[in-house]
């Protein structure tokens, strides 16, 4: 029974893909990307976009299962329509192939980030009954796109439509090449180019066991069921010190508050915006994200689906390890 993977270059893509290619079942991918060298022959790999109509259903047929990972996942982009494009439009077109192709299971990666308020104080750990916020609510143009795809799945779920949400906190770990936000992180931290950070609370996981989540959710899951997928909550002063005692480098040492944080995003997403039209180092959404990091309750997953965890500290060594030692795959950290 095929499986496709949309977005199958990406990030958890590559490891979804390494993940039920070595399980021994047809894989087939569609990605705007060129093959990533390390797909071997037993991968059916289109280079195509989620958007290109023909394309799509080309790749959706005699297909048992689709992974819908296509997204823009990050938190800048000078042209800002490209997240509802891609996220949002793109996720309506899959979610209408599946329909027409008779697809038995659709498994879809949101994220935890919009399952709640990002101003929100709360202490309670965040969990899958989490009343759902307004779009008012995201941080900025990437949580809300990503919120409206989410509003679509639901619609669809309650239409029938056999799929499966789930909501992945910060993958960590090897061969990130397209520098997500946390590896882009991780990345500036070796590089010593911040100087300082605002402590918080991320809650990590290693990359791998998001891409083993969505095989058990494809196998194990009801239709219409949402998981968070979620790791360890960890402190980004203790991760620091897990960086400086695994590379040996010198990280920042010096805790900035909130206001000068969020002073220096809007800052720097201006300057990206209407000056440089390059990526700032700290967007500004990124910085609302991160004020409000509040503990994650990934109990569902582990209990319904049996999904195991690597420990966070693991999956930050290979991210490092990958950083620094694979100069093919990750960019030089000079």
């Amino acid at each position: 029974m095929t499986a496709l993977v949309t977005g199958g270059a990406g990030f958890v893509g590559r490891h979804l893909v390494a993940q039920l290619a070595a399980a021994g079942g047809p894989v087939r991918v569609l990605d705007v990307a060129p093959r990533p060298p390390e797909f071997g022959d037993d991968v059916d790999y289109r280079q195509g976009s989620i958007l290109d109509a023909e394309a799509l259903a080309g790749a959706m047929a005699g297909v048992d299962t689709v992974y819908h990972l296509a997204a823009n996942p990050h938190l800048w982009a000078r042209d800002k329509s490209v997240f509802h494009r891609i996220n949002v439009d793109g996720t309506a077109a899959v979610l209408s192939a599946v329909r027409q192709a008779g697809v038995r299971r659709i498994v879809v990666t949101a994220t935890e980030v919009i399952l709640r308020d990002w101003r929100s104080n709360s202490p309670e750990p965040l969990t899958e009954a989490e009343p759902t916020p307004p779009a008012s609510a995201m941080a900025g143009p990437y949580t809300r796109s990503k919120h409206a795809a989410d509003r679509l799945v639901r619609e669809a779920a309650q239409a029938g439509l056999p799929v499966v949400s789930l909501y992945p906190t910060v993958p960590i770990g090897p061969g990130d090449v397209n520098m997500t936000a946390p590896t882009a992180m991780l990345r500036g931290f070796l590089a010593d180019k911040t100087p300082a950070f605002l402590d918080c609370r991320l809650n990590l996981i290693a990359v791998g066991d998001v891409a083993a989540a969505h095989i058990l959710a494809a196998e194990k899951a009801a239709p219409g069921a949402r998981y968070i997928i979620a790791g360890e909550d960890v402190l980004l002063s203790d991760l620091l010190d897990w960086l400086e005692e695994i590379s040996g480098r010198p990280v920042p040492q010096r805790r900035v508050p909130y206001w000068l944080a969020a002073a220096s995003g809007h800052v720097g997403t201006f300057v990206a915006d209407h000056l440089t039209g390059r990526a700032p180092m700290g967007p500004i959404e990124g910085v609302r994200l991160a004020r409000g990091r509040w503990p994650i309750d990934g109990g569902k997953a582990l209990r319904e689906l049996g999904l195991t965890l690597t420990p966070a500290r693991v999956a930050v060594e290979r991210a490092v390890r990958w950083l620094l030692d694979d100069a093919e795959n990750a960019m030089p950290i000079v």
